[in-house]
């Protein structure tokens, strides 16, 4: 089987494939057929360009797109993990996604791939450097003729969140530990509302804080 040009009537070209039989006892003949590939071609040209433009847009994502197989290998990662966690690609593409898991989280995102559980979920990785960062995921459960055969989806980096809210906690915390013991009254007044006031405000004027 060949692929060859054949020139049209009009003088115009086509891709055509030539199959060729062998040929018969005396060697006088051979039996061969002919088909037009121009619709394949064409077809095959519009998928390259479609593919180009996937990968185009997949590599040059913020977020992290990923492919994992049935039994948890990586197939596909794209570009932006390095940015994230420190690793190429090439470095997670081909090892079991467990690896790059936290410690303490791996028990359960073992017990969710078992399970194919998909949605979103928020954990951590241990980067490169080895610092833990903090991650969102978005999967969904890939199957081909009715059969389970991987999980794909989103990541997002999310370690800013994260720190803000250890901050934001740790600032409330120092707040409620200086206000709530203080020997002075402490409060807020928001539009002429009394938006907090700690313990010591209350009995100060004789009524209980919810009051």
């Amino acid at each position: 089987v060949i692929e060859v040009e054949a020139k049209k009537k009009d003088g115009s070209r086509i891709p055509v494939e030539l199959s060729l039989s062998a040929a018969s006892l005396d060697k006088k003949y051979a039996i061969a057929i002919i088909r037009d590939l121009s619709e394949k071609i064409k077809l095959k040209s519009e998928l390259e360009e479609v593919k180009e433009l996937y990968q185009l847009i997949v590599e040059n994502m913020k977020d992290i797109v990923f492919l994992i197989d049935k039994r948890g290998v990586v197939r596909y990662i794209s570009p932006s993990i390095e940015r994230v966690a420190g690793y190429n690609a090439e470095e997670i593409i081909g090892k079991h996604y467990l690896t790059f898991v936290h410690p303490n989280e791996r028990k359960k995102f073992k017990d969710l791939f078992e399970r194919m559980l998909e949605g979103t979920y928020e954990f951590r990785i241990i980067s490169k450097d080895r610092k833990p960062k903090y991650l969102r995921s978005v999967s969904k459960l890939i199957y081909k003729d009715g059969d389970f055969v991987g999980i794909t989806g989103v990541i997002q980096d999310i370690s800013d969140k994260k720190e803000l809210e250890t901050e934001l906690r740790e600032r409330e915390a120092l707040f409620e530990a200086l206000t709530e013991k203080s020997l002075v009254g402490i409060y807020l007044l928001q539009d002429g509302v009394l938006k907090y006031v700690n313990p010591k405000f209350a009995e100060i004027i004789g009524y209980e804080v919810d009051e």
